[in-house]
């Protein structure tokens, strides 16, 4: 079989699951790391003939894919702020509005020594600071300890210092105070699962995507952060855009101040920040 022809039934099959432009740029994906070939040698190799490795490996990924498995899961990574991050179905696959937040930290901060992530993950926001902001001493935490050790992972892999911590955030609190508290909490209420995707419904972490209270972890690390952030120290998180309204009043009443609502690339309120002054 040649390249082309297979790119042509990837392409095929794809299509009525994943709309616009999305099945092409998976299958591009994806023969990029099969074949080594980027997009413009994929086309101009329609007629080369696929070894039998490749050929078995592609039928073997389309199988998943039309599953609905995540592209993520099936290659083992996700590209996150320059970094490439091992993903599996202990962690969620990192996703844009996240590294709007990152980058929102990033933009706002001057060199702060301290930084907390809760619910790290893979690790993408914690690693993503650090990186940006050596000097300082970042910890992260999480409630699975499988997460936990793909985030230690892909800091290890990339050569960055992270401290990372078993925790549950609803009940126990960290021994040290810092310069700034970021979350990606769980904030998918159960009322929305019949909106989700199967790529993300049936493969991602529960643990991870839903509480069954969506304002129960804002309200929690908002009032954990009035005694753990440093006088001048800023609390982001990402959050929810159906609860905006009720996450902005939540921290409200935590006594925290300066409380931002940021919108994210597609104008959807997506992050927000407060300050213990």
């Amino acid at each position: 079989m040649t390249l082309g022809e297979m790119r042509s039934n990837y392409i095929l099959q794809l299509s009525p699951i994943y709309s616009g432009g999305e099945a092409k740029a998976i299958t591009t994906f994806i023969f990029e790391e099969v074949t080594g070939l980027k997009s413009l040698y994929q086309s101009m190799s329609a007629y080369q003939i696929l070894t039998e490795e490749q050929k078995n490996t592609l039928i073997e990924y389309l199988n998943r894919l039309m599953n609905f498995e995540p592209m993520q899961y099936i290659l083992g990574y996700e590209y996150f702020n320059d970094l490439k991050l091992a993903v599996n179905p202990s962690v969620l696959i990192p996703r844009p509005e996240t590294q709007d937040l990152v980058n929102w930290i990033l933009y706002s901060e001057n060199s702060p020594k301290t930084i907390l992530d809760i619910g790290t993950g893979s690790g993408c926001i914690a690693i993503s600071l650090k990186k940006h902001f050596p000097e300082a001493t970042v910890s992260a935490t999480d409630i699975s300890q499988d997460a936990l050790r793909t985030a230690a992972w892909n800091a290890q892999e990339n050569q960055i210092a992270v401290t990372f911590f078993h925790m549950d955030i609803l009940n126990a609190v960290p021994d040290e105070k810092y310069d700034i508290i970021v979350s990606n909490p769980p904030y998918v209420g159960e009322d929305e699962k019949k909106e989700m995707r199967p790529n993300v419904l049936n493969y991602e972490p529960e643990l991870a995507l839903f509480a069954s209270d969506p304002l129960l972890f804002y309200k929690r690390i908002s009032s954990v952060s009035t005694t753990k952030l440093h006088e001048g120290g800023n609390l982001y998180m990402e959050m929810n855009e159906y609860y905006a309204d009720e996450i902005y009043s939540a921290i409200e009443s935590t006594g925290l101040k300066n409380i931002e609502i940021k919108e994210d690339i597609f104008g959807k309120r997506r992050m927000i920040r407060a300050s213990q002054l």
